[in-house]
């Protein structure tokens, strides 16, 4: 049991910096209620103890934050209500003072044509032109990553120069399209349009059976303050979840490019007819196995209805073949006694050769010449 005990301060310490860590410090945010102190870098704690890797670990406040005050003070600061902590060190981003202009656009070269590589107003930074808006949106939805690190893309906005060319109001609805998630396996889409229909009304859930992320669009353009109210409310409960559910509105760009994806998709025709968009769908480029064989269905439809043109056989071909194919076999019965047997092997006949006309749809000419002869 002592080990036990001595081991608890440790784990809670490396899980925490491992939360805090350059490589997930963004994760852990974006699962954080948005407030005006997660904008400045500071997280919940009630929030983080929700966490589950934390519960396993144990579920007493007092001993987490114990742990953290006495032993954590090293990359770990708290307000002095102890209700929000954040880490002491900036963020490590940006690249290194090696890399040059031209290994830039190497790397994005492949999305569009760079018109321009400059260096940005931080260390670290670059600014790339692009000659067309598609690539841009191409890599802010496409993880791009170099020497094994993630490259994060945004755009920036320029003196005269819009990303998005409209006029007021916009081309698409604002400020109703809010992404949830990570989900639990068993939520099924109800679930989650019930949790929200308690603050606002719905307009529909964009969320299939199974995916762990989501989007929940609004009648209204709600979305940016109905974080407050769930925030003060507890957050999101949704049946089938022990913790409650994580979500953020679109905004800015992010926005901008979700309601861009659904643009392409309605282009391109991919809905399929159970359900609505995914842009998660979209980011990875790939069809669900459903789609594909609707595809492959409607592709085989439009071959087959090309066929059909084709040497056809006629109502009249049919009836010579088939009395041609009778008398033959008058003929051979002609000398024959006529019985119930004949007869019932006439008419067996008969409806052999009824089955092979129903079956047979397309027949090349010189096949039917010599059938004929």
């Amino acid at each position: 049991m002592d080990v036990e005990f001595e081991s608890v301060p440790i784990r809670i310490l490396e899980l925490f910096k491992f939360y805090l860590s350059d490589q997930e410090i963004k994760s852990v945010i974006a699962s954080c209620p948005k407030s005006d102190w997660t904008l400045n870098g500071w997280l919940p704690v009630d929030t983080l103890i929700s966490f589950k890797r934390v519960k396993a670990i144990t579920t007493d406040k007092n001993e987490i934050l114990n742990v953290l005050v006495n032993q954590g003070s090293d990359f770990i600061e708290f307000t002095g209500d102890y209700q929000y902590l954040r880490r002491k060190s900036p963020f490590s981003s940006g690249f290194t003072d090696s890399i040059s202009p031209i290994e830039i656009q190497t790397i994005f070269a492949k999305y569009g044509g760079v018109e321009n590589i400059s260096f940005g107003n931080k260390e670290g930074t670059f600014i790339v032109d692009f000659y067309e808006v598609n690539p841009i949106v191409n890599t802010l939805v496409s993880p791009i990553v170099y020497e094994d690190q993630r490259i994060h893309v945004r755009t920036i906005k320029k003196p005269g120069v819009e990303i998005v060319k409209s006029k007021i109001p916009k081309p698409y609805p604002i400020n109703r399209i809010i992404q949830f998630g990570p989900v639990e396996d068993n939520v099924q889409k109800e679930f989650i349009k019930q949790a929200f229909e308690h603050y606002a009304q719905v307009s529909f859930v964009d969320f299939d059976y199974g995916n762990k992320f989501g989007y929940v669009k609004f009648k209204q353009s709600v979305a940016k303050e109905l974080v407050n109210i769930i925030f003060r409310d507890g957050g999101v409960v949704v049946r089938g979840m022990e913790e409650r559910l994580d979500f953020h509105p679109l905004e800015g760009d992010e926005e901008y490019v979700y309601w861009q994806l659904e643009k392409i998709k309605k282009e391109k025709n991919l809905y399929s007819q159970e359900r609505t968009i995914n842009p998660l769908l979209l980011k990875t480029g790939r069809l669900t196995k459903k789609e594909k064989q609707r595809i492959k269905r409607e592709k085989l439809r439009q071959r087959q209805k090309q066929n059909r043109g084709h040497s056809l056989i006629t109502k009249g071909d049919k009836s010579k073949i088939k009395s041609s194919l009778l008398s033959s076999k008058i003929l051979d019965n002609s000398n024959s006694r006529s019985s119930v047997k004949d007869s019932f092997k006439r008419k067996i006949r008969m409806e052999s050769i009824d089955e092979m006309f129903k079956s047979l749809t397309v027949v090349k000419k010189s096949d039917k010449d010599s059938g004929m002869n």
